[in-house]
C-alpha cells in the first residue's frame, strides 16, 4: 500500500500541470462561453485565470522559501573528529543499523522511540547483528540532533552535530523543500524547488554534505571543500 502511495504522488508531481486542462475546459465551458459565446476569447479568459490562481498562490511561497534559503547558508563543518559513536536525539532501529553498518560506526545511541525515559545503545554483534541494549547512561561524547519542521509550503530538515558536555556545536546543515504552495498538484514538479538544489554541482555537494554529515564530522571524512566553514 504504501508503494502504491508513493507512485501515485510521483505520477501527480509529474502529471499534475495536465490537470489545468479539465479545469480551464470547465470554466470555459460553463463560466465564460454562457457569456461570450463559443470561441477562443472564452478559452483565453480560462487559461489567464487558472494561470492568475496558480502564480497567485505559488510565487509568495516561492519568495519565503528563497529567503529561507538566503538565511540558513550552506551547510557548516567547523570541526571534526574521531569517535566510535554517537547520541542521536530521536532514531529508530534501522536508523541506527544504517550508521553501524553503511558508515561503520561501532554503536549508536538514542533514545527508545517506543518506551518513554529510556535509553537504548545498538552495538554491533560479533555476527554482525545490530543488537538493542537498555543502558543507564551515555558512552557518547558527540550527538547529532535532527528535526524537522514545515513552514507553509516549505519541509526543512535540519541537523547539528555537538558535544553533548558543553554544548559546543562541531556542524550544521540543513536541507529545504517547496512543494509548490496550496495548488501545487496542478504544477507537479514544475512547482518543486529544493535548498541545496541538487541540479547544480555546488547544490549536489552541499546535499551530499547534509546525507553524510554524521559521517564527515564524527568518523573523521576529509573535509568535502574549503567553502565549509
Amino acid at each position: 500500500m504504501g508503494d502504491l502511495l508513493i507512485g501515485l504522488g510521483v505520477l501527480l508531481a509529474i502529471l499534475g500541470p495536465l490537470l489545468t486542462i479539465p479545469v480551464i475546459w470547465a470554466l470555459y465551458r460553463f463560466v465564460f462561453r454562457p457569456f461570450f459565446g463559443p470561441g477562443w476569447k472564452g478559452i483565453v479568459l480560462a487559461v489567464a485565470l487558472v494561470g492568475a490562481a496558480l502564480a497567485m498562490t505559488h510565487f509568495p511561497g516561492k519568495r519565503a522559501f528563497h529567503d529561507r534559503c538566503e538565511a540558513q547558508g550552506p551547510p557548516v563543518v567547523s570541526e571534526r573528529v574521531q569517535v566510535e559513536g554517537f547520541y542521536r536525539t530521536a532514531a529508530f532501529p534501522y536508523e541506527a543499523a544504517n550508521y553501524i553498518v553503511q558508515d561503520g560506526f561501532a554503536f549508536i545511541e538514542a533514545p527508545n522511540p517506543y518506551k518513554e525515559d529510556e535509553l537504548i545503545r545498538y552495538p554491533l554483534a560479533p555476527d554482525r547483528a545490530v543488537k538493542q541494549e537498555v543502558v543507564s547512561e551515555l558512552r557518547s561524547q558527540y550527538g547529532v540532533q535532527k528535526a524537522y519542521s514545515l513552514e507553509g509550503s516549505t519541509s526543512v530538515s535540519e541537523k547539528v552535530v555537538y558535544e553533548i558536555a558543553t554544548g559546543k556545536e562541531l556542524a550544521r546543515a540543513a536541507l529545504l523543500n517547496y512543494q509548490g504552495g496550496p495548488l501545487s498538484i496542478f504544477l507537479g514538479t514544475l512547482g518543486m524547488a529544493s535548498c541545496p538544489d541538487v541540479r547544480t554541482a555546488e547544490g549536489s555537494r552541499e546535499f551530499q554534505i547534509f546525507y553524510d554529515l554524521e559521517k564527515i564530522v564524527l568518523h573523521g571524512e576529509p573535509k568535502p571543500s574549503s567553502r565549509d566553514r
